[in-house]
């Protein structure tokens, strides 16, 4: 008798654990996706683009020399300097060869794209052209460079950013550049980034293979 009302007690038990069917969904309290800002006119953005080029040069040559590292670790070994103990010193090569010539002028240009574009959302028109202008004299010249500035969080954050990083790697790859809403605060690609044509003629990298594709 104690073993069927134990059993009945556990069937019952298992019947109100099992989930009720025909529930409405969950209301979602989600914010919606942010919409791409609005880039900044031609104007500003030129203007952005040579405030950044005084005020950022620090911030952008140190962004650049870390993505040129990341771009030749991405290679296969470079062959190892030979050496020559008892050989002509001029036998023995001086520098490491570049694998990418020319790459970090060119990042160089692209990097200061993205910190221009920071530098042209965080001031108004009117701004920018009083702040280039006063840059740009000999009097903010000399001002620069007894007092370096330190670049705003904006323009660390925009080099930083994977964004720029994808860039090296579409430029590089000879990507195709996109424009519209799925690129986010960049959102108008091609309008931002003309194309770039590199230095010197370079062989498309093996990893770029590995790159994921555009949609």
């Amino acid at each position: 008798m104690r073993l069927a009302v134990l059993t009945v007690a556990l069937i019952g038990s298992v019947a109100t654990a099992r989930p009720i069917k025909n529930l409405p969904p969950p209301i979602c309290a989600c914010d919606p996706p942010p919409m791409p800002r609005k880039l900044p006119s031609e104007e500003a953005l030129s203007l952005g683009r040579r405030l950044a080029d005084v005020i950022d040069k620090e911030a952008v040559f140190h962004r650049v020399s870390q993505l040129e590292t990341l771009a030749e670790s991405k290679g296969p070994p470079l062959p190892e300097r030979p050496t020559y103990p008892n050989g002509p010193i001029r036998a023995v090569p001086s520098l490491k060869p570049e694998r990418y010539p020319g790459l970090g002028l060119l990042m160089h240009e692209r990097a200061l794209d993205h910190a221009g574009l920071a530098e042209a959302w965080r001031y108004p028109l009117d701004e920018l052209k009083a702040m280039v202008a006063f840059v740009e004299s000999e009097a903010g010249k000399k001002l620069i460079e007894d007092h370096p500035p330190g670049s705003p969080a904006e323009v660390k954050d925009a080099l930083a950013s994977p964004l720029l990083e994808d860039d090296l790697w579409n430029v590089l790859c000879r990507v195709p550049l996109r424009s519209g809403p799925e690129s986010g605060p960049h959102h108008d690609w091609k309008h931002l980034h003309p194309p770039t044509q590199f230095p010197v003629p370079i062989a498309r990298p093996a990893w770029c293979a590995t790159l994921p594709k555009s949609p």
